[in-house]
């Protein structure tokens, strides 16, 4: 049995949603671009994701990689350039500032620390703080956390709920981001 890549599978409901007709019936042109991503898991056929060259704006596609642009929408399967803020998007590779808000389907500017956000895409910093909801930069060692993403060190002690460093060979671990070289042996509790 044949598998679908995330990619295929987004195809296939982009295809379902988009490509019916007023009928309801799926139209020809659907059902091509629902076998293409059956097949080749929506990353071949014409254009890019085939080898071929990349397609102007207006041309059907299938995959961002197919377009010239690097965008092709899943409800429209056509490519076309990144939309400007405000325009309407469904992913943030679809803006121009690389953030759709996707509680609006609108593209925004991203936001400077201190800003409102509403997930990590949305902020300059790459860092939306989820408990006080908004962006901010990397944190120090011993400053509270939540996730990895918020600290200098890339680790956030979920005991402690604290920014630390990673672990040398023989430090204490209980995870494997807990340690340098990302391997804590579960049985010692020992970096490796």
């Amino acid at each position: 049995m044949k598998r679908m890549s995330a990619t295929g599978a987004a195809l296939l409901s982009a295809a379902l949603v988009a490509g019916c007709s007023p009928a309801g019936d799926l139209r020809p042109e659907a059902l091509a671009l629902v076998a293409d991503a059956v097949e080749g898991g929506g990353e071949g056929g014409q254009g890019g994701g085939g080898g071929g060259a990349p397609l102007p704006n207006g041309s059907a596609c299938g995959s961002d990689d197919q377009c010239q642009s690097g965008v092709c929408p899943m409800l429209t399967l056509t490519c076309q350039d990144k939309a400007a803020n405000g325009g309407q998007c469904f992913r943030h590779v679809e803006c121009s500032s690389d953030y759709c808000n996707v509680r609006q389907l609108k593209c925004e500017a991203k936001q400077a620390n201190g800003v409102a956000c509403l997930d990590d895409q949305g902020c300059t910093s790459g860092i939306c703080n989820f408990a006080f909801r908004e962006c901010q930069s990397k944190l120090a060692n011993g400053f509270a956390c939540g996730r990895n993403l918020e600290c200098v060190n890339n680790l956030c002690n979920m005991a402690t709920r604290t920014c630390q460093n990673q672990g040398g060979v023989g430090a204490h671990c209980a995870y494997n981001d807990e340690c340098v070289s990302n391997s804590c042996d579960q049985a010692t509790r020992k970096c490796l």
